[in-house]
């Protein structure tokens, strides 16, 4: 109706800016999932790794995305939240145990063995969602055993960051785990 009240002028100028738009937005759509196609989010680079109690003096660093976050799974460096919460560590080339104190004369232990999904936690066995691995001096265990299986210590985790906070003094482990049976070979 408003069309027919226009000239002829007119009207082309609305078909010519319709056209645009049209356009603008096609060209939009296309731009969007050729980037897609172009660019998916890879396991290069790195992401902020940061972890302490949510202090000024917390420790954040980046870390390669390829070793903390492998095939989707986000890991944790174990063994720096456990020095930094005084856990004790025995070990050898298959295995690694920390022990910290949960109260007076009891105290919580956890087992991981490198390579493998089963960790055994107050004498629980537990499989995680992917291995333990090993590098250097990092243990790195999927973020998500902490949430299940720690009390006093939280793990968020986002497209280019791993954020663990914990509160040294209510650090435990959690004793009310479902067990599994032990893999065996």
């Amino acid at each position: 109706m408003i069309l027919k009240k226009l000239n002829r002028k007119g009207r082309l100028l609305v078909w010519i800016a319709t056209v645009c738009l049209m356009f603008l937005a096609l060209s939009l759509s296309i731009l969007g999932i050729f980037s897609l196609v172009v660019s998916p989010d890879s396991e290069d680079g790195t992401i902020l790794y940061k972890h302490g109690t949510g202090s000024r003096k917390d420790q954040a660093y980046e870390v390669a995305r390829a070793l903390y976050c492998p095939d989707g799974v986000y890991y944790i460096n174990f063994a720096s939240m456990a020095e930094a919460c005084g856990f004790s560590t025995s070990g050898d080339e298959k295995e690694i145990r920390y022990i910290i104190q949960a109260g007076e004369g009891d105290y919580d232990t956890v087992t991981f063995y490198y390579g493998s999904r089963e960790a055994t936690v107050n004498g629980t066995h537990f499989m995680l969602s992917a291995p333990v691995k090993k590098s250097g001096n990092a243990i790195l265990v999927p973020a998500e055993f902490v949430s299940l299986c720690m009390r006093g210590v939280t793990v968020e985790t986002a497209k280019d960051k791993i954020t663990l906070v914990y509160d040294i003094g209510k650090i435990s482990l959690k004793p009310d785990l479902d067990p599994m049976p032990p893999i065996t070979p």
